[in-house]
């Protein structure tokens, strides 16, 4: 089950809680950038015409994701995956490994927020 499905079951006081229990930056930045790879979403906030340019890629954008204001799941063209580069950042690749894409996410919950720009 990944984090965002997660928090989604949990009540307020539950998701309160646990993020002042971790609240070590490194430690919820490095989590959140193993979740943001390992998962079908992307940030909901894009720059530019970048929407539509992954449209005609062949990126499927579907739902947002219940309870996140930042992420909305999708279906990337086969091949396409999603590389931590750093802390905060990730790269969108195609299947020859061609960045697409850069990812920014910060999962501190105090200043929580990411977005994606075209490559």
């Amino acid at each position: 089950m990944n984090l965002f499905r997660m928090l989604e079951q949990m009540d307020t006081i539950t998701r309160i809680s646990e993020i002042y229990v971790s609240s070590d930056p490194y430690t919820t930045e490095e989590r959140g950038q193993r979740e943001l790879t390992g998962n079908d979403t992307l940030p909901l906030k894009m720059y530019g015409d970048a929407h539509k340019v992954l449209e005609n890629f062949g990126v499927e954008f579907l739902e947002h994701v219940p309870g996140d204001s930042l992420f909305q799941f999708v279906k990337l063209p086969l091949g396409w995956k999603k590389i931590r580069t750093d802390l905060m950042w990730s790269d969108l690749v195609d299947e020859k490994g061609k960045k697409i894409a850069v990812i920014f996410y910060n999962a501190t919950p105090w200043e929580r927020r990411a977005d994606l720009q075209l490559r």
